[in-house]
């Protein structure tokens, strides 16, 4: 009897700790899928996305919160990796990032097209038929909106000015696609950058992540 005892405790033990051991790696799986590393003055930063994949500023000190707030981000397309930059002059030579103000030169379009997507809601939701935009790529390579109030639906009078709050880009170039977010119109104010390599999806949920939520008043695309 005493046998019999010994084997159900020791099978209750094993089950028990592999339970255990289960639920450590899944959380540490967890962890390390919202890990975020945030580059800045050549320091980095690493801190975890919330349920909402919004940065967790709990971990990081003031002058990292301060960056995030005013620097000009630029976001890795498939890595947990924001890089922060004082001007936009610095980001781009440092991703030596083709000028967006060249377009127009270039005369050839390659082959493949862009289909840019922006949300007013987090998650891509729109709620209805005006709840997205599009910017398809033009004959110069490119698109520019210098003011987002001009693109105002016809059948809502909802603008569009500081009301981004998700997107996402397909880009099946030849070439990387550089998609920049405006603060203020004409192209003023901070920025956020996002890349997408040729054949490539960049899906993001919610600009909260980078400090850019409801903020957008200005929008460049180009390669």
């Amino acid at each position: 009897m005493k046998h019999y005892l010994s084997i159900i405790l020791m099978t209750l033990v094993f089950l028990i700790s592999s339970c255990s051991k289960e639920e450590i790696s899944t959380q540490t799986n967890s962890e390390q899928q919202n890990e975020v590393t945030i580059f800045y003055n050549g320091i980095s930063y690493t801190t975890q996305g919330d349920d909402n994949d919004a940065i967790d500023y709990s971990k990081l000190n003031e002058e990292i919160k301060t960056a995030l707030l005013t620097a000009h981000v630029f976001d890795l397309a498939e890595e947990n990796e924001i890089y922060l930059f004082d001007t936009t002059e610095e980001l781009d030579a440092f991703f030596e990032v083709p000028n967006q103000n060249n377009v127009n030169e270039q005369k050839r379009i390659p082959v493949g097209t862009v289909r840019t997507e922006f949300f007013k809601y987090q998650y891509y939701r729109s709620y209805n038929s005006n709840g997205a935009i599009q910017f398809p790529i033009k004959l110069n390579n490119g698109f520019s909106v210098a003011e987002l109030r001009d693109q105002q639906p016809a059948t809502n009078n909802t603008k569009w000015h500081d009301r981004i709050s998700s997107l996402h880009i397909t880009n099946s170039l030849e070439k990387t696609f550089y998609v920049r977010l405006y603060e203020h119109k004409n192209y003023g104010g901070r920025t956020l950058t996002f890349t997408t390599p040729r054949h490539t999806v960049k899906f993001v949920p919610n600009l909260a992540m980078y400090g850019f939520d409801d903020i957008t008043s200005g929008l460049r695309g180009w390669y």
